[in-house]
């Protein structure tokens, strides 16, 4: 193999990694970029962070959607477990 094709293959993959172009796909709710619509699709698919309060089954992919809910879930609430739901940010 020749060295000009080596090193010309080595540039062609240094311009595609860095190219900002390639991340098409964008969330719209974390603005993280991706470079097909199957991995931003797996991305909101993913659903990481659940809800910790008695009969609550909901789940969310962004921690901060979790946050948000956790003020007003209905398991909080029926539980009375107000307490508890500030001991629990603490940690």
């Amino acid at each position: 193999m020749d060295t000009n094709g080596d090193e010309r293959l080595a540039k062609l993959m240094h311009e595609r990694r860095t190219d900002p172009e390639r991340f098409m796909f964008q969330c719209d709710k974390c603005y993280g970029r991706f470079e097909s619509r199957k991995s931003l699709q797996q991305h909101q698919d993913r659903k990481l962070f659940k809800c910790p309060f008695k009969d609550c089954c909901r789940k969310f992919t962004h921690r901060w959607e979790l946050v948000t809910h956790q003020k007003t879930c209905p398991g909080r609430i029926l539980q009375g477990d107000f307490d508890n739901y500030k001991i629990y940010q603490m940690m």
